[in-house]
């Protein structure tokens, strides 16, 4: 579900290095976050993190990873996804799409997605436990999944991994300030005020 082609999860040390080299960095931009890895591994040295990408998605992930503040919704997160953790299965468009139609995951798992799903956009949280909801949902699912990796193309025998029960997880949120945006990066480029910016465009 978030595998991306060039993770930098090696690279993040030494671009926090590298940032290390402007003490007054304070205020950092991610124009381009993806996944939020970098903009995540920046907010945890202490500097208040702008996360921009602008799909849907990867701005959830940055709502979560980079916005979200740990002290301030670590408990109500831990709550709702023990809450979540009860939902009833419901088949739905995703059990359809992706397990009936296609074979990415297990229907099982398909229905208890839709269910989830269903029951976090009917209750009114605020942007951040709603992406945390979400983040924890979308990892949850990549853990079952039936796939070959960021190309999408299912596999012809199930993975052992689709067989596994979903379960949902709290993300790892951390303390401190931050903002997530989902801006097309010219109109982030020309709206945030920060100290730098690391920039990793998409190939």
């Amino acid at each position: 579900m978030i595998k991306y082609i060039g993770s930098k999860r090696v690279w993040v040390p030494h671009i926090v290095r590298a940032m290390s080299a402007f003490p007054e960095s304070g205020r950092v931009l991610d124009l381009l976050s993806g996944t939020s890895r970098v903009a995540r591994g920046l907010k945890e040295t202490g500097r208040y993190v702008i996360a921009n990408d602008h799909l849907a998605y990867a701005a959830t992930l940055g709502r979560c990873y980079v916005q979200a503040d740990a002290a301030r919704w670590l408990y109500e997160a831990t709550q709702l996804i023990a809450e979540l953790s009860t939902v009833t299965p419901v088949p739905g468009y995703f059990t359809k799409a992706f397990c009936e139609d296609a074979r990415y995951f297990q229907p099982k798992n398909g229905a208890l997605v839709d269910a989830i799903r269903e029951d976090i956009a009917h209750r009114a949280l605020p942007p951040e436990l709603v992406a945390i909801a979400l983040v924890s949902l979308l990892v949850a699912a990549d853990r079952v999944e039936s796939k070959t990796g960021v190309q999408m193309a299912y596999l012809k025998q199930w993975a052992a991994r689709a067989f596994n029960e979903l379960e949902l997880r709290v993300p790892a949120i951390l303390p401190g300030p931050g903002e997530a945006l989902n801006l097309d990066a010219v109109e982030a480029a020309s709206q945030v005020d920060a100290d730098i910016a690391y920039i990793d465009p998409p190939y």
